[in-house]
């Protein structure tokens, strides 16, 4: 009689060898896997330059939004006529449109030097009448 003992069943880890023929099947899914993971990662560069370059221009828009919402106003620029009127003492930015004096600011010292031929406003020329944008406001 053995004296042998039924203890149950278990796995147990052993060492298998694949053999040739394994082993090229595994180089070809090893290639394979790499492949794809290097198309996988262009299209995730890709598709990650995207989204940083959508999210920044909704960062700008809602900044540029945020600024016009905080100061309640905006600097633009204005093609202007830019006179030197002498009798007033001032620099004047006029509407080449309506003749309107956009902006205005005292002369300084090398301004109030008046040329030997001046030469015409041209709201003036056309006879426009000179008028204050925001003039008929009423000032509180």
């Amino acid at each position: 009689m053995s004296k042998r003992h039924y203890m149950g069943r278990e796995s147990i880890p052993v060492t298998h060898h694949f053999t040739e023929e394994d082993m090229k099947g595994f180089a070809q899914e090893m290639a394979a896997g790499l492949d794809m993971a290097e198309t996988i990662e262009c299209e995730k560069k890709a598709a990650n330059e995207d989204f940083k370059e959508r999210l920044a221009k909704a960062e700008s828009q809602a900044a540029i939004a945020g600024k016009k919402y905080r100061t309640g106003k905006e600097e633009v620029y204005v093609h202007c006529n830019k006179v030197a009127d002498y009798e007033a003492g001032e620099i004047l930015w006029m509407d080449p449109d309506s003749g309107a004096i956009v902006q205005r600011r005292v002369m300084t010292d090398e301004e109030r030097k008046i040329p030997l031929i001046l030469e015409p406003v041209p709201a003036e020329e056309m006879g426009t009448p000179l008028k204050i944008l925001g003039a008929d406001k009423k000032k509180a």
